[in-house]
């Protein structure tokens, strides 16, 4: 396995090309070669066109000196929006995608799974939730047009719901268009709403496919309220995982771990959420990958006890336990720290005493299958002059020993 290394915009030509010729390897190849996969993902799908024929680029734009900003003619993708500007649409998207996950999978505020299409009422979880989002998404529109909306519920009549929020997103798109407007915090606040609204089913599609839309909906306003229906993992039964000894740690995670890890975000050293964060499963993996090593390693007797009840194992005994020796190791103080908030957002919402026996055991198997990165080196053993192979991890302690057999030698001339 080669080297992994930080990106650079030395390498922009090289994944640009990646990303428009191999569009569904683009994400292995940043996993295999780059150690910040997920932030240079996140990057170049925010801002690079993957379609085979050009599309129009967008950037949120003044039309004159005086007035307004301009919207593309024909959208057929949120990113079209932020081309230019990847830090807002990647805010966009992981404030959609984590409330979507809240009303459809996990609550991370009350530590409890959604069962999305149980019926309250006249709709389901799932559909009731998504109109309070939208309505907030809407009323974030109208504030900063200095207005409000009427009050809508789920019960108010379909028929004047959609009118009221397809009258204040036009009045919205003329009013950004024709105003002089300062691109701020305020602005984008709602400039994000605008965009996930307008643009919510391929937000679905994109990020939380799990959600769809119900087929006799198809045609229907997108702003119809009983629109939608959780076709993703049962999260009351499940186990997520195959028998098969010899599928790898990436075949055998479920949908339902990736969503959560996705969704799961980092945690700080006085116990609190890091936002614009997540575990995420490559963060998972390889934080887990080194406690597991650790773990074959140690003669502990609380963690050696612990793993004899396999799935079954308190992780927060092995974890703490691991995070004890951490400090001691030989490791970068910005590494150090980062293993640490993985782990500690691990600890508080997977291996928390609210989450589901079931869902710990699914995230004990994950890791039972991590395995830890090899990175080997070949050179030329200046004793011996054969060729060898190295674990990386090993030069700092060859040149050590070359350093002592040099002094050895040097004293044995005098």
């Amino acid at each position: 396995m080669s080297v992994k290394c930080n990106y650079s915009s030395i390498y922009y030509p090289l994944l640009r090309n990646q990303l428009l010729t191999d569009p569904n390897g683009f994400k292995d190849f940043i996993n295999n070669h780059f150690i910040n996969p997920d932030e240079v993902y996140r990057t170049f799908v925010s801002g690079v066109n993957t379609n085979s024929t050009p599309t129009s680029v967008f950037n949120i734009q003044a039309v004159s000196s005086r007035i307004g900003v301009e919207f593309p003619q024909e959208v057929t993708s949120p990113q079209q929006y932020y081309i230019g500007n990847a830090r807002q649409y990647n805010r966009m998207i992981d404030n959609a995608a984590k409330r979507l996950i809240a009303l459809s999978v996990f609550d991370i505020n009350t530590d409890s799974f959604i069962d999305a299409n149980a019926i309250v009422g006249s709709y389901s979880n799932l559909n009731n939730g998504i109109f309070k989002y939208k309505l907030e998404l809407l009323s974030n529109l109208s504030s900063f047009m200095g207005k409000s909306i009427p009050e809508l519920y789920v019960t108010s009549d379909p028929t004047q719901t959609i009118k009221i929020f397809e009258n204040t997103i036009e009045e919205y798109a003329a009013y950004i268009r024709n105003s002089e407007l300062t691109q701020d915090q305020a602005f984008f606040n709602a400039f994000n709403s605008y965009v996930t609204l307008t643009s919510f089913d391929d937000i679905l599609k994109l990020y939380t496919p799990f959600i769809e839309v119900k087929p006799e909906f198809k045609k229907s306003s997108s702003y119809s309220i009983d629109r939608y229906i959780y076709n993703g993992p049962n999260v009351t039964h499940y186990t997520g995982f195959s028998n098969n000894e010899f599928m790898g740690s990436e075949e055998a995670v479920s949908d339902l771990a990736k969503i959560l890890l996705s969704y799961f975000p980092e945690v700080n050293s006085e116990g609190e959420v890091i936002n614009n964060t997540s575990i995420s499963l490559s963060g998972f993996n390889s934080t887990l990958s080194k406690v597991k090593l650790f773990t074959e390693e140690t003669l502990d007797p609380d963690v050696t006890n612990e793993l004899k009840k396999g799935a079954n194992a308190n992780m927060n005994i092995v974890i703490n336990k691991y995070l004890q020796v951490l400090n001691s190791k030989a490791l970068p103080p910005e590494h150090i720290t980062y293993l640490q908030n993985k782990l500690r957002g691990i600890q508080k919402f997977i291996y928390s005493d609210n989450m589901a026996p079931q869902i710990k055991q699914m995230f004990t198997n994950l890791m039972s299958k991590t395995v830890l990165s090899s990175y080997i080196s070949y050179s030329t053993d200046p004793i011996s002059n054969n060729l060898t192979s190295k674990n990386l991890t090993d030069r700092p302690v060859s040149i050590e020993r070359f350093g002592i057999v040099d002094v050895v030698k040097a004293a044995s001339n005098y």
